[in-house]
């Protein structure tokens, strides 16, 4: 007969627990998106600039999607924070060039109604 503890006692054996492993993902999703937090732009001031130069409707709507681009990345829903951020540069492209083709317009139009007033002054007085 052994004379040991586990020969005596053998609940006292000793057990080693294996410990979980942390699951590494090596294929994601394909629909999923890895973001890094840094490279997520909000666009704000780009926003402001637009409703300041008189593209005030379109310019608010600007401003609203970068707080939200703002507010989803500190929520650390980072994915739809990119999405956003997407949505908003996309959306002040669109105002930005129709914005600028607007005051192009009206500064187009007064330049030649002001030429126009002008020759016919020139022909009245002649």
């Amino acid at each position: 007969m052994e004379n040991s503890e586990e020969a005596m006692n053998p609940k006292a054996r000793a057990y080693t627990i294996p410990q979980p492993q942390p699951r590494i993902n090596l294929f994601p999703y394909h629909n999923q998106v890895i973001v890094a937090p840094e490279k997520i732009r909000e666009y704000l001031r780009w926003s402001i600039v637009n409703t300041v130069l008189g593209f005030l409707l379109f310019g608010m709507i600007a401003i609203v999607l970068s707080l939200l681009v703002r507010r989803r990345a500190r929520e650390g829903d980072f994915t739809k924070a990119k999405k956003l951020s997407t949505i908003t540069l996309l959306w002040n492209i669109l105002v930005s060039l129709v914005g600028t083709a607007i005051w192009v317009y009206i500064i187009y139009s007064i330049v030649a109604s002001a030429i126009g007033t002008s020759r016919a002054v020139k022909k009245g007085s002649g």
